[in-house]
């Protein structure tokens, strides 16, 4: 017999310590559950328990696989896959007690709990003179984007951010407390650099950190270009890709603007290097005459929140009706782009309620990420030069189904160009209609689902891209 939300809490109360909090769905509060980045294909869940402490997060494992209580673990809500579209009437368990940042300057390491968030690192990491690769947008989890993968603007120089885990603490799906490193589980720690969702729920994560680059000084460049410059700005990402630099990395993005009226291309630069060498790297974009421009010469700790003219504040906030889907290219395939570019501003002229959608090229470096053996971690692209993501933003839900209709067709017009003959899509960005291979890589499919029969044979972590066995 399934148990409501009132029974799963008074279970759950009998058990877990007293500091522990709980809520029914429709009894929320700013203390406890979290509201979801994208409200399109979300789970559901019919109660909430964020428990106090580790012991109480191994307790609600055990109990919930002991009563067949379907559950799930956020950090932060930001996720946005479809497959969440199956996740409903679950146990929320929010794991955002797992707090806590500890640098250690000398061993040149960071510890960091479960569920924080990359904008709480920034200035304990710039006080200790360090630095270490993070996501671009501020307000996402640590750890759960290097379980993944963790690409970054960095990757050029330090790889992807699982590259730098040296360490996990998680409890499993029997509710056991277990650590992963190189020295420790190393069959699950390899798994865990890539697939790490599938197999439990991460207390903590130790990562290696790095003195800072020129004395913590990074360029970040921004410019604003109108809408029909977006073929010379694929010419110059060509150019770029032959010979990228590893502490070079490049976005552009395509939006409407409500100002101007119309679409515009948005471009920024982040450059780790010699500020000279950044000013030459970009003076291609300069010379196309951009309407605006803003070049700084910021502390690595602003970064995050200073590219893009601001863009972090946007691209944060939550509550949002989004659906994203993405495709791995090693090619910048022109004709490609010229035709979405143009397919995304007659969009936007034909449906006024999708011009909160955006077209986004995130061009990293890839010389540290290549460099890494592929068989070190269960992460499958390290032969990617960058990724297209499209982001859709209605404000008429009627016009979700064109939209996913459109969706597939732009996703296999960039894939079918990529200039791999599989399709490959960063997990993390996976929409949740894509292949297993297309995720998790084919050669390393049957030793992820070895481990995932040996950790989690039940599947009680399998909301989110999971690994089929």
């Amino acid at each position: 017999m399934e148990l409501t939300g009132p029974q799963i809490i008074s279970l759950l109360k009998s058990r877990l310590s007293s500091q522990s909090e709980y809520a029914l769905a429709a009894d929320k509060s700013e203390s406890i559950g979290h509201t979801r980045w994208t409200t399109v294909q979300a789970p559901s869940f019919i109660a909430t328990v964020k428990p106090a402490t580790v012991e109480d997060i191994q307790t609600t494992v055990k109990c919930a696989t002991e009563h067949n209580i379907p559950f799930h673990a956020v950090a932060t809500g930001h996720n946005f896959s479809s497959c969440y579209e199956r996740a409903q009437n679950l146990l929320e368990v929010d794991i955002s007690n797992l707090k806590g940042v500890s640098i250690d300057a000398s061993a040149s390491t960071i510890t960091v709990g479960g569920a924080v968030l990359f904008n709480e690192i920034f200035d304990p990491l710039h006080e200790a003179g360090k630095e270490m690769p993070t996501g671009a947008c501020s307000t996402v989890g640590i750890v759960g984007v290097t379980l993944g993968g963790g690409l970054n603007r960095m990757q050029g120089t330090y790889g992807l951010l699982l590259d730098s885990l040296l360490e996990v603490e998680l409890v499993t799906a029997t509710g056991d407390f277990v650590k992963a490193s190189k020295t420790e589980n190393t069959e699950l720690f390899w798994g865990m650099r890539g697939a790490g969702f599938n197999f439990g729920i991460v207390m903590k994560a130790t990562y290696q950190i790095y003195d800072q680059q020129n004395g913590g000084n990074v360029m970040s460049a921004d410019f604003v270009l109108p809408h029909n410059n977006g073929p010379e700005i694929i010419r110059i990402l060509q150019e770029i890709h032959e010979d990228q630099p590893p502490e070079l990395s490049v976005a552009v993005g395509q939006f409407y603007d409500e100002k101007a009226g119309g679409p515009i291309m948005l471009v920024n630069y982040i450059y780790t290097g010699d500020l000279d060498e950044g000013k030459r790297l970009i003076q291609p974009i300069i010379d196309l005459g951009p309407t605006l421009q803003q070049i700084d010469y910021l502390p690595w700790n602003q970064i995050n929140t200073k590219w893009g003219f601001g863009a972090d504040a946007t691209v944060s906030i939550r509550n949002m009706p989004r659906t994203m889907f993405s495709a791995h290219v090693k090619q910048l395939d022109l004709p490609t782009f010229e035709w979405y570019f143009a397919e995304l501003a007659r969009y936007w002229e034909e449906y006024p309620a999708l011009r909160g959608s955006v077209a986004i090229i995130e061009a990293w470096g890839s010389q540290k990420m290549a460099e890494i053996p592929d068989d070190e971690t269960a992460y499958p692209h390290r032969d990617v030069k960058c990724q297209m993501i499209i982001g859709h933003q209605t404000t008429d839900p009627q016009l979700q189904p064109m939209v996913n209709k459109w969706k597939n067709e732009v996703r296999e017009r960039f894939r079918a160009t990529s200039g791999f003959e599989e399709t490959k899509v960063y997990v993390n960005y996976a929409q949740g209609d894509d292949s297993q291979e297309a995720m998790y890589g084919a050669r390393k499919l049957e030793r992820l689902r070895a481990l995932k029969r040996k950790w989690d044979p039940n599947c009680v972590f399998s909301w989110y891209n999971p690994i089929i066995i």
